[in-house]
């Protein structure tokens, strides 16, 4: 056996012997001072971190915010709008959508779960854009979601495609055929 280099057993001592010795630097705050810098903070800005969640803390103005999040979304083209529903119908709808497709076959209707949201963060790579975000975390569907993209995910892999990248809107549409020829020759159904 040979014998370690004296760099390897530095690194090997500081590391049995870091929960005794180790001394926090005077420059980082105390958990404490955290908790106080951050309830007065929140009093008057919205905290957050940039949309890979680095550590790095992000102090939004509510102002600021609103304004950005009603550009992201309500004013974007891209997105519906849907006035007449409350959180309340749209809920019931999901319930009426799972019953009627007869989806406890598949999975579970969460009835605790909660309307999507949608929330703004700023990226990380370059904080002056944005990444649009809507949640699904408490989604009454989040369990037929996750399984049907699970059984997406598998057909797709078992599939020898090359790729799915689109260099035009143009091409969607025959990329999508494709693949479903694709899936329909390996599946055969």
């Amino acid at each position: 056996m040979s014998s370690q280099p004296p760099y390897i057993w530095k690194i090997i001592h500081e590391v049995d012997s870091f929960p005794q010795s180790f001394k926090a630097p005077a420059h980082i705050p105390t958990s404490f001072q955290v908790q106080q810098v951050s309830r007065l903070l929140s009093q008057k800005l919205v905290l957050s971190t940039p949309d890979k969640n680095s550590g790095v803390p992000d102090l939004y103005c509510p102002s600021i915010l609103w304004k950005q999040m009603y550009t992201s979304f309500w004013k974007n083209v891209h997105f519906q709008k849907c006035p007449h529903l409350s959180a309340q119908s749209l809920l019931l709808y999901f319930k009426h959508v799972f019953d009627v497709n007869n989806w406890s076959k598949f999975g579970s209707f969460n009835s605790q779960g909660e309307a999507p949201y949608p929330y703004i963060k700023r990226k990380f790579k370059d904080l002056s854009r944005l990444r649009g975000i809507i949640s699904y975390f408490h989604h009454p569907l989040k369990d037929i979601y996750f399984k049907a993209a699970a059984g997406l995910m598998t057909c797709l892999k078992a599939l020898d495609f090359f790729h799915t990248n689109l260099f035009n809107p143009f091409q969607a549409l025959p990329t999508m055929k494709l693949l479903f020829l694709q899936l329909h020759n390996k599946f055969d159904s």
